[in-house]
């Protein structure tokens, strides 16, 4: 049975390799490669975004982006490991089995599996409430 952030990541490598980005994914935990073929824009990793989920879960990941790094991928934390779009810590990212990438469309993959580790069902919303009540999601 697969999860439900599972279905995104493996939507979002469908998509990624449908526009010439090469994906290399063993299984759900193992380290995603990306080649450094293109440059990547913030408005792509939106419409990907926004191919995968309704609206109101596109709209609570919208607002934590823009609040976290103002949709920018190269944003970086001065006080702690935190950077890209999400502001993922990097121990984030290993605990994810993800490796960092300027890529903002593989920033938004940890973002979305982040999310979905941590707040379950209530998907980015959850994340977005939290976001407003303690300033992190």
């Amino acid at each position: 049975m697969i999860t439900w952030w599972g279905f995104i990541l493996r939507m979002a490598a469908s998509l990624l390799l449908a526009a010439n980005i090469a994906f290399i994914i063993d299984h759900l935990h193992s380290p995603i490669v990306i080649t450094r073929q293109v440059a990547m824009t913030n408005a792509g990793a939106l419409d990907v975004a926004a191919e995968l989920m309704d609206r109101k879960s596109f709209q609570c990941l919208k607002a934590i982006i823009t609040v976290e790094s103002h949709d920018n991928a190269y944003a970086k934390n001065a006080h702690s490991s935190a950077r890209g779009v999400g502001q993922l810590l990097a121990s984030t990212y290993r605990n994810l089995g993800l490796k960092h990438s300027n890529d903002p469309r593989a920033q938004l993959v940890a973002m979305l599996a982040y999310i979905s580790e941590r707040y379950g069902s209530g998907g980015s919303c959850s994340a977005l409430k939290h976001e407003r009540k303690y300033n992190w999601f």
